[in-house]
């Protein structure tokens, strides 16, 4: 009986070995596939024009492999901005981390160097060494890839100014189905030159963002931004405190056909010379076309090729593209809401502002739209309410009796109000309706 448990664990263990042994190199033969083929998936069509990801070495060993990635970024009018990583990869399944032992496919530590021309005189001129970063991805055996940035603190002081920087941690998440998630989390950037008499403080910074198919940019999705503080002495007094953002991208009434976007920019706290105390704007769009978003990104692809190729100068082809653009704009219905909210001299202000446009799809050429039919696809709702004491305290208060005289603007109760709409060619401001046609 022990000769039989002996030979079966025996067995087990040899297994085990061969199994430890044999598959980091079956690994290292489909690494294309299982890490660099999936990072270069996740780029969406419509960000070629902006970005490219392209693999320029991949050499593999029986435990490691060598692969060197190039992200170049070109922004429209600009420089390329150039990002070659160089990834030390470790086959799995048995992978040493920077966090310990895992299971998965394989561990990479991946080394960033970055090309262009204004940050290299940029960091010539620097008093202080760049922070350190440490870059690090694991591909799971379901398809799943964690990337995770660390930058280290940097605390720099001298005769020229100080620099302070908290660090930088982020984390990037992407499951076989696309879905992926994205954080940052960066601590306090305090920065003053002497000199310039300059000096800024950001108490930190968080990121998060999340989407159901990171390929694509029409995907539904989320995003947030905070900073607690903002503040500057020099050379403006300003303070901002929470200062934050809120972002979504979701199917309208559950159907891929139409879209709906929706962002918050909230600002509780403003001190400055300024007379701005607080600010919050909520901006709706909706009955956003799926297909005529995705070609007015295509369009916008071919637009930048084409300017990079003319260097800014207008061209048939770029005459062409931009009518398109327009035309699409024009021809596709669009909802447009805004809230706006403020303190601004002592008072409470507000404004919403609700537009929409029916579109014009039998339109086919923007030259030939007929205005007369463009007001009666055009509709809005215009709803201002301020606070006269403020406003009176402001450049804005000798245009406040004319206004009121000519029928423009409104006082009840200490407030300012503006009301206005057109719906079907007819203009109303403040009860009076005016047939819009008239004016062409």
């Amino acid at each position: 009986m022990k000769s039989h448990t002996f030979r079966l664990s025996l067995t087990v263990a040899v297994v085990a070995v061969l199994i430890l042994t044999l598959s980091p190199k079956v690994i290292g033969i489909g690494i294309q596939s299982s890490t660099i083929d999936n990072i270069l998936n996740l780029i969406p069509p419509e960000a070629e024009s902006e970005f490219e990801i392209t693999q320029q070495s991949l050499s593999s060993g029986w435990f490691q492999s060598e692969s060197s990635l190039e992200l170049v970024y070109t922004p429209i009018g600009s420089e390329a901005i150039a990002l070659e990583f160089d990834l030390q990869i470790d086959h799995g399944p048995l992978l040493m981390t920077t966090d310990g032992p895992k299971f998965g496919l394989a561990y990479a530590n991946i080394t960033p160097h970055l090309r262009n021309n204004a940050f290299d005189l940029v960091v010539a001129d620097l008093p202080f060494e760049l922070p350190a970063i440490a870059l690090d991805l694991i591909a799971g055996f379901d398809q799943s890839l964690l990337i995770e940035l660390e930058v280290s603190p940097v605390n720099y002081s001298g005769a020229d100014g100080e620099v302070v920087f908290g660090g930088l941690t982020s984390s990037f998440k992407s499951d076989s189905d696309l879905s992926a998630d994205f954080e940052i989390l960066m601590g306090q950037l305090r920065a003053n030159e002497n000199s310039a008499r300059l000096n800024f403080n950001i108490s930190g910074l968080e990121i998060n963002t999340e989407t159901e198919e990171i390929s694509n940019v029409l995907a539904p999705s989320k995003a947030s931004f905070h900073i607690p503080v903002i503040e500057s002495s020099s050379p403006y007094p300003l303070r901002i405190a929470n200062f934050s953002s809120n972002t979504s991208l979701s199917n309208l009434g559950g159907s891929n056909e139409q879209l709906s976007f929706e962002q918050s920019i909230v600002i509780k706290e403003i001190s400055s010379n300024f007379p701005l105390n607080s600010f919050s704007w909520q901006i709706g769009l909706e009955e956003l076309d799926a297909q005529a978003l995705s070609l007015y990104y295509a369009l916008l692809y071919e637009l930048q090729v084409e300017m990079e190729k003319d260097e800014g100068s207008t061209s048939p082809a770029i005459s062409r593209i931009s009518q398109e653009l327009l035309l699409i704009t024009v021809k596709n219905a669009l909802a447009f809401n805004n809230t706006l909210e403020a303190n601004a001299y002592g008072g409470d202000h507000r404004a919403n502002i609700n537009i929409h446009w029916n579109g014009m799809p039998a339109l086919n050429d923007v030259a030939r739209m007929d205005i007369n039919e463009a007001l009666e696809a055009l509709s809005f709702d215009l709803d201002i309410s301020l606070d006269l004491e403020a406003v009176m305290s402001s450049p804005l208060a000798e245009m406040v009796d004319p206004y009121v005289q000519q029928g423009y603007v409104q006082l009840d109760n200490g407030r300012v109000l503006i009301r206005a709409s057109l719906q079907d060619s007819v203009l109303t401001l403040n009860d009076e309706e005016t047939a819009v046609g008239q004016f062409f």
